[in-house]
């Protein structure tokens, strides 16, 4: 009866340490399957958001490029408008020397006449 009892616990013994073992081997195949798949549902997250990410970057390049053309845009037009703006100033300070000039030379022709007449004057006054 000794024998069998220690054989029997003996048996049950590596029964269970079998058993501990396959359960053992289960859990550890179960884990490895959800953290595979944890690891795939990740790495899809990630390539999501990197694509959003570059998506994003893509928007925002295309925005800058249209934003420094608009800038140059109007800096070329804040360019024309101050050409224009200088060159009818120099166009009224054209006129305005053409008007002051034209002023002069009437008034030196009619200091002129004056002269000429006050002269022609005087010579009959002598006469």
């Amino acid at each position: 009866v000794c024998v069998c009892v220690h054989f029997s616990r003996k048996f049950r013994g590596v029964m269970y340490r079998e058993e501990a073992s396959q359960i053992y081997a289960r859990q550890d195949a179960e884990w490895e399957r959800e953290k595979y798949a944890r690891d795939r549902f990740m790495a899809e997250v990630l390539a999501e958001r990197h694509q959003q990410l570059e998506q994003k970057l893509t928007e925002l390049r295309t925005s800058q490029e249209a934003s420094v053309g608009e800038r140059e845009q109007l800096l070329d037009s804040i360019n024309v408008a101050e050409q224009e703006v200088q060159a009818e100033a120099q166009q009224r300070y054209r006129e305005e020397q053409a008007q002051q000039a034209q002023t002069w030379t009437q008034q030196q022709k009619a200091r002129q006449r004056q002269a000429v007449g006050s002269h022609s004057r005087s010579a009959n006054a002598w006469s």
